[in-house]
Order: structure tokens, then sequence, then C-alpha cells
């Protein structure tokens, strides 16, 4: 389709005359006439036969054109990343990862232009980086619901260690202890206290 020029676009909205130009231009439309001709009929009826001989641009212009402003100001545009291209399930010659690996493994390589194959952990983790690599949101997602939920994980996951740099086990003991005692279980600790004040007590006697 194309787009009128955005000084006849400013102008027709300047004379009030903007929603006018679109039902015209859309009822040539909807007669059959093709987008370039209806837009061209359009500011010829409401701009005349001058405006008329350079009615629009294409989506490809304006999109250049904007380009070119933002760069004169200093702002460069990133370049989109390469695809990942479809291969062959033999490429990854039987390789499997954890869900983890593969996590970790896409988002090491996300921003990375050269990815190859044979450094690919598992078939999943290739089609999960090419799904992110198609699609913004889809990467957005993985970043806001997948890493998130290994992040804990990283953490010295062989030292048994949690988030907060407290072991495991001693974190474990700790969350059954405060169970225990909010449900009135007497923990191995405090039954053994218990035993030896009551064997005082009967010394004592």
């Amino acid at each position: 389709m194309a787009m009128v020029r955005d000084e006849h676009k400013a102008k027709l909205k300047e004379m009030g005359l903007w929603g006018d130009f679109c039902l015209f231009r859309d009822d040539l439309e909807e007669q059959g006439v093709d987008g370039a001709t209806a837009n061209r009929e359009a500011v010829r009826k409401f701009l005349g036969n001058e405006a008329a001989e350079h009615p629009g641009q294409s989506w490809q212009r304006k999109k250049n054109e904007k380009k070119k402003r933002l760069e004169a100001v200093g702002v460069i545009l990133p370049k989109s990343r390469t695809t990942l291209e479809l291969v062959p399930l033999e490429s990854f010659e039987g390789r499997q990862a954890t869900e983890g690996e593969v996590i970790r493994w896409v988002a090491r390589y996300m921003g990375v232009a050269d990815v190859k194959v044979e450094e690919c952990p598992d078939p999943a983790a290739w089609s999960l980086l090419a799904a992110c690599r198609r699609s913004p949101a889809f990467e957005g997602t993985f970043w806001q619901t997948m890493y998130t939920k290994i992040v804990p994980r990283t953490v010295d996951e062989e030292k048994g260690v949690d988030i907060d740099g407290t072991p495991t086990i001693d974190l474990i003991d700790r969350i059954r202890a405060v169970r225990e005692k909010a449900l009135g279980i007497k923990t191995n600790k405090e039954e053994t206290n218990n035993g030896q004040d009551a064997g005082k007590l009967q010394g004592n006697v």
C-alpha cells in the first residue's frame, strides 16, 4: 500500500481534511482501484494536480528517511541479528543437556553472530536460540521467565550453597525446625535437652 507523503498529510490535517481524504481513498480501493492509484487520486481531489504528481512514498523509503534523520542526530540503529538455519539432527552427534544447561547456553550466545552448531550442547538449545533470534517478543519471554528460573541455581551449586551464602543442608534444617515449632513438634535436639533436664531434677531429689 502506498503511503501519502508526510508534507501532504500534514497539510491535510491542517486543513481538517485528513479524515475525508482517508475515506475517499478507502472507497476507491474498495471499488477495486489499486492502492497507489487510489492514493494519487485522493491527493488530486483534495490538494490538486501539482501535489498529485508526487502523491506518496513507499514504506521502505519512509523507513530509510527516518533512519537517516536518526543517524544525523547521533542515533545508531542496531543491525538485525543473524537467524539460525535448520540443521540435520546428526550435526549434534547425540549431544544432550539439562534444562539449565540449555538455558545458560542460549543466554551466552544470544548476542553472538557466528554461532556454530558444533558448540551447541543440545538440539533444544539450537531451536530455542533460533526462536529468540526470530522474535524479539519471544526473546523477552526467554529473559523474563526462562532465564530467571535458573539464576538461583547458578550460585555455587556444587558446594550446596544457597543464594544468600547459607549451606543448603543448614537451610533445610532451619526450615524444618521452623515448621516443627509451628506445628508444636519437638525436635530431636529439644527432646535431648528435655531428657537431660529431667535427669538433673531426679538427681537433685
